[in-house]
């Protein structure tokens, strides 16, 4: 989950061409693309890995479901925007914002086409992931009724 809460904080509101809420790349930097780097879609991704890790301490058919739903949702609404943002944007500029990109999460970095930025890390973001983490950790028990930490 710290994860998802990274993607969260610093995907929400980043300059994301590939984004549904795109400035059509207004500002967008694809030398260095920042989060978008790590994935093209950041709070999608969020969201399908945000509904994947629930699955199964919820094993039950009715959260499978619903949690199933949500990842698909994330995963499948991906494709579908990167599928638009190619057409709408052409291939040849398409391929060069997205040449420091991935679609998969961390795939970018792996393969080493994107390497993170010490210089661009927004600190902001960074405290506020760590703040959404401890606060779902914190009130997770309370809202949902089950502590997502083992018992000591």
């Amino acid at each position: 989950m710290p994860f998802v809460c990274i993607l969260l904080a610093y995907g929400i509101a980043a300059l994301n061409p590939f984004s549904i809420a795109s400035l059509d790349g207004e500002g967008y930097d694809p030398d260095h693309p920042g989060i978008v780097g790590c994935t093209r879609h950041p709070v999608l991704w969020a969201a399908a890995l945000w509904a994947t890790a629930h699955v199964v301490p919820n094993g039950d058919l009715a959260h499978v479901i619903v949690f199933c739903l949500f990842a698909m949702l994330g995963i499948l609404g991906a494709l579908i925007v990167d599928v638009r943002r190619r057409r709408d944007l052409g291939t040849e500029e398409w391929r060069r914002l997205s040449a420091h990109t991935s679609f998969v999460p961390l795939a970018a970095l792996l393969t080493g086409k994107w390497l993170p930025s010490p210089y661009n890390l927004n600190f902001y973001r960074l405290i506020a992931a760590s703040g959404l983490y401890a606060g779902f950790l914190a009130l997770h028990e309370a809202v949902i009724g089950v502590s997502p930490l083992p018992p000591l």
